[in-house]
């Protein structure tokens, strides 16, 4: 709740308090030049889209370059079986480039409708 918190100190924040949507971020600890990733979870599904601001300064020493948002494709029992047999899952998804506007260190992004509960930003630093 950006009542009681200072969200230009936080990696991830939203815009305008979200109570039932989570984001966690994760990164692999010491390799600098993988991508780090957010898992934004709506547990209400909302029906707009909402902002999500990102401290570029929690992320790549450079910057951030670009971010790809997955989200998941409807569920289909044959597409997910071919996927674990064969170790590639990017049928399951979709992705797109997600615009940002940038001031000063902090990015503020759009994120479109959560269709299946969750989205995926892969975030790549400059």
């Amino acid at each position: 709740d950006l009542r009681y918190v200072d969200a230009e100190e936080l990696p991830v924040s939203f815009e305008n308090y979200r109570k039932q949507i989570h984001a966690f971020v994760r990164a692999k600890p010491g390799d600098r030049r993988a991508p780090v990733v957010i898992h934004v979870v709506d547990w209400e599904v909302l029906t707009a889209p909402f902002n999500l601001r990102l401290n570029e300064k929690h992320f790549f020493k450079k910057g951030i370059k670009n971010i790809t948002l997955l989200r998941p494709v409807a569920y289909d029992q044959t597409l997910h079986k071919e996927a674990e047999a064969s170790g590639d899952f990017s049928k399951l998804a979709v992705s797109q480039t997600v615009s940002f506007k940038r001031k000063g260190h902090l990015l503020t992004l759009e994120i479109p409708k959560i269709e299946r509960h969750w989205v995926i930003l892969v975030v790549k630093g400059n």
